[in-house]
């Protein structure tokens, strides 16, 4: 219809850097990630805030299963992070899948049983790219396997997890 809301903004956040991904709970709460920037909170329940700058050059960010993950690809301990819930102020990330000194992480899918991820890994095929397809068994996060692709990294993903075998859609670089 030609109108949109603009639900949050900042003029303090990602000063000369740039957003890399948004997320929201569908509850007029949103977070964002941007390269050095990290983690930050825009929304209703609370003043705008840092939730996250010690994990930089974060990539991609979403909310699975109640809980705020985001990708980091570069600098950092590589892989897949995540936050205890939906964090409005500061909070620690912890670091549930490490991709390693050579991946280069965009975007993912945790399945509902938080027991099986896919990510999008833009890196060369010989260092892993393609899309991941890890699984946690007893509290610990084992790479699968790898579609590579045809040769190619990938950047954006999403998993339909409601078929027997998951339906992955995804973006090769």
């Amino acid at each position: 219809g030609g109108t949109f809301e603009l639900s949050a903004s900042t003029t303090t956040q990602f000063s000369g850097d740039n957003i890399r991904s948004a997320a929201t709970d569908g509850a007029h709460d949103f977070w964002a990630a941007g390269d050095s920037s990290g983690t930050y909170y825009l929304g209703t329940a609370s003043a705008p805030a840092t939730v996250q700058n010690a994990v930089t050059s974060t990539r991609v960010i979403s909310v699975f299963n109640g809980n705020l993950c985001f990708t980091v690809g570069s600098g950092m301990a590589r892989g897949l992070y995540g936050f205890n819930g939906l964090p409005v102020a500061a909070a620690s990330a912890t670091h549930l899948i490490d991709g390693g000194s050579t991946s280069s992480p965009f975007g993912f899918a945790v399945n509902a049983a938080g027991t099986v991820a896919y990510i999008a890994d833009e890196s060369s095929v010989l260092f892993g790219g393609g899309i991941q397809k890890w699984t946690k068994t007893a509290g610990t996060w084992s790479l699968a396997y790898v579609l590579t692709n045809a040769g190619t990294g990938s950047r954006s993903l999403t998993v339909d997890f409601s078929q027997t075998h998951p339906l992955i859609y995804a973006t090769t670089t």
